[in-house]
């Protein structure tokens, strides 16, 4: 674990709602055991499903905590996929690197995706199993992670022939415990020099937390970012202070407002009007069937600098696959906001 100076030095700040990537895994915290034992059930039996309600972080905890602990136990973990409507020839098929003596680990993300892409082709979907099938049969060293959200878990038997015994060994990743959502928020606002006591930091995790005692990752993240970002416009000492507990809204105030913000700042930027930005996302962003939709760039009805405004602000993420830059939202729990904001014009 590195100490505060030396990922401070970094650059780190806080992630607001998108995912915590393998190169934010100095300051991905709370989640520990769960990574050691997700870790050695790959190591050990091969394959794993992991599955979890959307908010719980699974994203994050493949990339931040799965991929840094396996890499560190000697294994080769190819570049992670996800289900893209548009191929024509398998992702992992253009992975330049030689065959490895180590234990190869493919890591499929938000399978879900592959179920609600509704116009993607027979074609496109059997390139796509297929093509891990392949890998899988040429390797039988080969480990495979699927990450799917539980909603999602029983139409996996849809494509059980295709991997046939190999999704049997399952985890269930739930939201924070009251102690890890705790240990995250001390040392996250570590990285920041910001001091907090441990009645305030009782007080913000009690805030979060449901009926069973637990946090959500997504609502300590939104949370975190709004009180570094209150930190950052005043000149006082940096600690928190019970007020800026007091102050949060609830996860549809909070997400709701992050998406507003955003949406102001690419309209000051683009020089747009906010109800044309929303309507832009709302069409093109979200299917009619209320799931992400990604977008490529020169398709986009937002022009350049207002999808980079969206994604400078972390409502939009970009990702790049075969030389084309394609883009969404940074969260499905984004979608009930972007409705809204379109309801309220």
């Amino acid at each position: 674990m590195a100490d505060v100076d030396e990922v401070g030095e970094r650059g780190w700040g806080p992630v607001g709602v998108r995912p915590f990537y393998e190169s934010d895994r100095l300051a991905f915290f709370g989640r520990e055991t769960e990574v050691d034992h997700v870790t050695s059930m790959l190591i050990a039996e091969g394959y794993v499903v992991l599955y979890g309600r959307s908010g719980t972080g699974k994203t994050s905890f493949v990339h931040a905590g799965v991929i840094p602990a396996l890499s560190a136990e000697g294994c080769d973990v190819l570049p992670v996929v996800r289900f893209d409507p548009s191929v024509t020839r398998h992702p992992l098929m253009d992975a330049d690197r030689p065959r490895s003596p180590q234990r190869r680990v493919i890591i499929v993300d938000q399978v879900e995706e592959y179920f609600t892409r509704q116009l993607a082709s027979a074609s496109a979907r059997e390139i796509f199993l297929d093509g891990i099938a392949k890998l899988i049969d040429e390797d039988r060293r080969m480990s495979v992670l699927f990450s799917i959200r539980e909603d999602f878990l029983p139409r996996l038997e849809e494509v059980a022939d295709v991997f046939p015994n190999r999704m049997r060994s399952r985890f269930r990743l739930t939201a924070l415990s009251r102690e890890a959502a705790l240990h995250a928020l001390r040392r996250t606002f570590e990285f920041q020099h910001i001091s907090i006591t441990d009645e305030v930091g009782q007080l913000l995790t009690q805030r979060l937390a449901d009926d069973e005692g637990r946090v959500e990752p997504l609502m300590l993240q939104l949370s975190i970012t709004a009180i570094v970002e209150r930190m950052r416009t005043m000149s006082v000492e940096a600690r928190v202070e019970p007020d800026f507990i007091s102050g949060l809204l609830g996860v549809e105030g909070t997400l709701q407002t992050f998406f507003d913000r955003a949406v102001r700042m690419a309209a000051e930027v683009s020089r747009l009007r906010e109800k044309t930005i929303k309507a832009a996302i709302a069409e093109q962003f979200v299917t009619a069937t209320g799931f992400r939709a990604q977008i490529l760039e020169e398709q986009s009805k937002l022009p350049i600098r207002a999808l980079h405004a969206l994604a400078d602000a972390r409502v939009l993420r970009s990702e790049l696959r075969q030389g084309r830059v394609f883009y969404e939202l940074a969260h499905d729990l984004l979608v009930p906001a972007v409705r809204r904001a379109i309801q309220r014009r």
